[in-house]
């Protein structure tokens, strides 16, 4: 055929240039030629002139070149940390083993066999998905989102979805997708948040302000209960001492002196000082803490002024805790990791997501040494050993602190693997992912929980969660109050507080009444302690979320037992002396 073809062309045209085909030597073997030849006049006859040229070495070249290709694509696939899958028309026509581990199946067949529909939590979801990713692929950008996905198993989680679509092939209009499991980021992202509201409502709804200060006296922070408490607008307090709160000042001298001496204060009563010169009874508490790498005192005070007069205008309005409920990248450069092609630990390629993540212009790793993205020889030569277990067909991943182009540092997930394992002369595809975030998120979270127990020891009321009528949690000052030791509450029903069966039920139905309005439920009601000794207590609480009352609620309980004792005292002198007069 090739014979013929030739021919053809030769006697159409008069001659042939660059005709590229196979030919068989006298031994049988076959070579790629180019031939060209002409028909030239020679006597009495036509005779055909042909100019062969051996380019059998090219196509070996060549076919190591395409089979060196799909290797890299292959190993770059493998060693994906992220799920990736080719998709035409709806329907997956390839991904690596990433994918089928993160949805639970056990081969890319068994994937392929489930609708597309079934890999989202909610079927209907996918018109949707579809419909944004087209419009940006329209746009000629790429399509990014965080979906609900469910594994073989029927078990959701949550994915971050990235895709672009490839350039037309044949006329199938092809996308790139890649899938990432972004659950446990959300939940600390929730976790951080859950505390972030929970601190927040806390401050906001205790009847007490709190203010942090210097061990010098000079004023950091207030809530707006406690500005409002002495005068002061959220601003205008900035850069006032403690001093000026006090109406006498030798007050705070002996303050001072109690704190240093006993590391805490707890239930003092002074006269303080209010703005415009007026004065009031509070009730301070204090102890040090410890913020952002700063040692503070957190003061808790409460106008006493009413406790001491015996007058019901003790109660102050509490505001209920609620919690808010809240809540982030593709292989090349639609991923969210970078990944480069390295040998001899040589940057021989990169996606421009990793040339982002170390602060680089598009080019400027390229045939750099990577002794350029760490901040020292030994963090260098220590990620030099990943590469033996790489050598060895594994995959190494670690977590290391590398450096960016302007010398900031920033954690990094490593994942690398030789392109042929026991070949280290091939080179190796190693992936870079910035979870600088995660690491800050993890610390924030620590500092949180530090800053929550402070706050939790320092309030001189008794604080639970409760949920279904079940202390969750509480401080030690509520144990304290009902006659319990620290960590008997946990778990322990409410009933505990009540003499009879009858009064738990009769103030459930109060409570469900004032929550259903989204009200906070405020009372003062007879209750027991631990060895069955009635008195008395003040209680506020409000759910955490009203839209969501299962999530439980907060409550702040107070012993008013000594106060309601004094009021009866003064209300019966009061008669008596009535009645002497008439």
């Amino acid at each position: 055929a090739d014979r013929k073809a030739y021919v053809e062309i030769l006697n159409r045209d008069g001659r042939v240039s660059d005709h590229e085909l196979r030919l068989r030597r006298k031994d049988g073997s076959v070579m790629w030629v180019i031939l060209n030849g002409t028909i030239v006049p020679f006597g009495a006859e036509e005779l055909i002139v042909a100019w062969t040229y051996d380019v059998t070495e090219r196509h070996r070249r060549a076919e190591r070149m395409r089979l060196a290709a799909e290797q890299e694509q292959k190993t770059i696939l493998d060693t994906s940390p992220v799920g990736i899958g080719f998709f035409t028309d709806q329907r997956m026509v390839h991904c690596n083993q990433m994918l089928v581990s993160l949805f639970g199946y056990p081969d890319l067949a068994a994937l392929q066999a489930r609708p597309l529909p079934t890999l989202l939590a909610d079927p209907d979801d996918l018109p949707r998905l579809a419909k944004e990713a087209v419009q940006h692929f329209d746009a000629g950008g790429r399509y990014q989102g965080e979906w609900l996905t469910v594994r073989a198993d029927g078990t959701p989680f949550w994915a971050q979805l990235t895709a672009m679509r490839l350039p037309d092939t044949g006329g199938d209009r092809t996308a790139l997708w890649m899938v990432e499991d972004i659950t446990e980021r959300r939940q600390r992202e929730q976790t951080l948040a859950d505390r972030e509201a929970l601190l927040r409502v806390l401050l906001e709804s205790s009847p007490a302000g709190l203010a942090l200060a210097t061990p010098g006296g000079e004023l950091r922070y207030a809530t707006p209960l406690w500005s409002e408490m002495f005068g002061y607008d959220v601003e205008s307090f900035k850069g006032l001492t403690a001093a000026v709160l006090y109406s006498d000042p030798a007050d705070r001298v002996g303050f001072t002196e109690l704190l240093q001496r006993d590391g805490r204060v707890v239930d003092r009563e002074k006269m303080a000082k209010r703005r415009d010169g007026s004065t009031f009874w509070a009730r301070v508490s204090a102890t040090p803490v410890r913020i952002g790498g700063e040692d503070l005192i957190a003061v808790w005070v409460q106008d006493s002024t009413q406790r001491r007069l015996y007058d019901e205008q003790l109660a102050a309005a509490q505001e209920a805790l609620r919690v808010a409920v809240e809540e982030h990248r593709a292989i090349f450069e639609t991923s969210a990791q970078g990944v480069g092609l390295l040998k001899d630990r040589v940057i021989l390629r990169c996606n421009r997501r990793m040339e982002e993540i170390f602060g680089y212009e598009p080019g400027a790793l390229v045939g750099r040494g990577t002794r350029i993205l760490y901040d020292s020889d030994e963090a260098y030569e220590l990620a030099g050993r990943g590469y033996n277990q790489a050598i060895r067909g594994e995959t190494n991943v670690r977590e290391q602190r590398m450096m960016r182009s302007d010398g900031s540092l920033f954690w990094c997930r490593i994942t690398g693997r030789a392109m042929v394992p026991g070949d280290p002369g091939r080179g190796f595809v190693i992936s870079y992912e910035d979870v600088n975030d995660q690491h800050a998120a993890i610390v924030a979270i620590r500092a949180m929980n530090e800053e929550q127990l402070a706050i939790f020891a320092a309030v001189t009321s008794g604080i639970a969660l409760i949920k279904d009528r079940s202390i969750r949690s509480c401080n030690a000052k509520l144990e304290e109050i009902f006659g319990y030791a620290a960590g008997e509450f946990r778990g322990k029903p409410t009933r505990l507080w009540y003499a009879t069966d009858e009064a738990h039920a009769a103030i459930g139905r109060e409570i469900r009444d004032d929550f259903s309005r989204g009200a906070t439920h405020r009372s003062e009601r007879e209750v027991v302690r631990k060895d069955g000794t009635p008195f008395w207590c003040r209680f506020s609480g409000r759910l955490l979320d009203p839209a969501d009352p299962d999530k439980g609620a907060v409550w702040m309980v107070e012993d008013v037992t000594e106060e309601r004792e004094a009021a009866a005292a003064l209300l019966h002198a009061k008669e008596l002396a009535e009645e002497a007069t008439r």
